[in-house]
């Protein structure tokens, strides 16, 4: 598993992007990749410079649009600052809210995310730092692990849907999802998030 974990550290955009393909069409052939997708805030580094040279976000669009056959755009999630603090908030959001029918806003499938799960259950966890020439003041960052970039994936995801225009009325809506002008979602009882596993 180590060597796993290093190899995966080590892939670059392009290599990152035909995995990604290839995983999703072989454990959800029927399904397509939204066409909006977001990312780390930090893939987009470098965007805004004179030159050549394509941003780790960009090189990812591009090779995963190219893998799938299909276009995906890849935004930066929109957390200014990549703050926490409205990360957090955006995930807090989901999981106080019930939907349509009384079901949970946030439903989280023990089969295929035991990691984000798990940092749930209390493996995302925070450092006290000492603020450089703080003389005693503190801040409480996330512990960069396995975990913490499960967790910062799915904060981004919940930012960005958040942020999505079409949030305010559409209850199960993702952003990349199309629906029609004034659709509500409904929450059917019969709804297994095991279904087709």
């Amino acid at each position: 598993a180590d060597s796993d974990e290093e190899e995966l550290e080590q892939l670059g955009p392009s290599a990152f992007a035909r995995m990604c393909a290839r995983y999703a069409q072989d454990e959800f052939p029927d399904n397509r990749i939204a066409e909006i997708g977001y990312s780390d805030p930090a893939a987009a580094a470098g965007e805004k410079a004179q030159g050549e040279d394509l941003s780790w976000r960009q090189t990812f669009q591009k090779e995963l649009t190219k893998a799938l056959g299909y276009k995906v755009r890849i935004k930066s999630a929109p957390v200014k600052g990549n703050a926490l603090t409205p990360r957090l908030e955006a995930v807090r959001k989901p999981m106080l809210r019930l939907v349509e029918g009384g079901e949970p806003g946030l439903i989280i499938c023990p089969v295929r995310c035991p990691i984000l799960r798990r940092g749930f259950k209390g493996m995302y966890v925070y450092r006290r730092t000492n603020l450089q020439g703080g003389h005693g003041r503190y801040v409480d960052e996330p512990v960069k692990n396995d975990y913490s970039h499960v967790q910062d994936a799915h904060q981004y995801g919940c930012a960005s849907y958040e942020k999505s225009p079409v949030d305010d009325t559409r209850a199960g809506h993702h952003p990349g999802e199309r629906q029609h002008p004034g659709s509500r979602v409904k929450v059917e009882s019969k709804y297994d998030v095991f279904a087709g596993r």
